[in-house]
């Protein structure tokens, strides 16, 4: 019989195997809609929204030196920088018409909900850091583990789920950078910018939070909001 020590020491073990299973959901649903994505021909109509054309067709123009415009007569700003950046650069490469669109969906299901998905999964590991240790907890493990397992993959599978966010609009990127804003802040607890803070770290964060604001402008507010965040945690310090 274990002694209350040995079922102390299991309890970071017991979160590594949560944090892997919730990866490891991660990994597969990822998977099934890249196949999906990839596979199933009428995904290029099924998932985009109607605004998601008005990227492509800006793109194209981009990509064939035209400037920023849909009509090719009148310039246009409406769109967010960083997804932009990324679908002309799918017409750079040569691809176009349904091919650019197949291209662009498959990068927000792996750099978009894919990340975004293990991102939550390593935050629940944290956050479920301190799970209670004993022999309660740790027949309870198991079960708890693929219970979770089970609602990622249902949850994060879903296709009413997916399409708000593998659209062929700028959600996947500007999902998955905020979960990362949110990965840091559950990391570090405010913590960003103490004195003990490398350079690099600290570039990586403006780096970051510069992404954040490309792929969704109005991501301005949620910025300004981190700013007030680090006033308060430096005036309480």
């Amino acid at each position: 019989m274990g002694t209350s020590t040995d079922q102390r020491v299991d309890a970071p073990a017991r979160n590594r195997d949560l944090t892997a299973t919730l990866m490891l959901a991660a990994a597969l649903v990822t998977v099934v809609w890249l196949v999906v994505v990839l596979l199933w021909e009428p995904s290029v109509r099924a998932l985009p929204f109607d605004d998601a054309f008005y990227y492509l067709e800006i793109g194209r123009h981009l990509a064939d030196g035209a400037g920023s415009t849909f009509d090719g007569i009148n310039d246009t700003n409406g769109y967010h920088p960083l997804w932009m950046a990324i679908v002309a650069g799918l017409f750079v490469v040569g691809l176009d018409g349904e091919e650019a669109t197949r291209a662009a969906l498959a990068i927000q299901v792996v750099l978009g909900w894919g990340v975004c998905l293990v991102v939550l999964a390593s935050i629940a590991g944290r956050l479920l850091a301190r799970w209670p240790s004993g022999a309660s907890a740790t027949a309870a493990a198991r079960p708890a583990r693929w219970t979770l397992f089970g609602f990622v993959v249902v949850a994060g599978g879903s296709p009413y789920v997916v399409k708000s966010v593998v659209n062929g609009m700028e959600s996947a990127v500007a999902v998955a950078l905020q979960a990362l804003v949110l990965l840091v802040a559950v990391a570090w607890r405010g913590r960003w910018l103490d004195d003990g803070t490398a350079p690099a770290s600290r570039f990586g964060v403006g780096l970051l939070l510069a992404l954040v604001f490309l792929a969704r402008t109005d991501a301005a507010l949620l910025i300004g909001c981190l700013g007030i965040w680090l006033v308060v945690e430096v005036l309480r310090a």
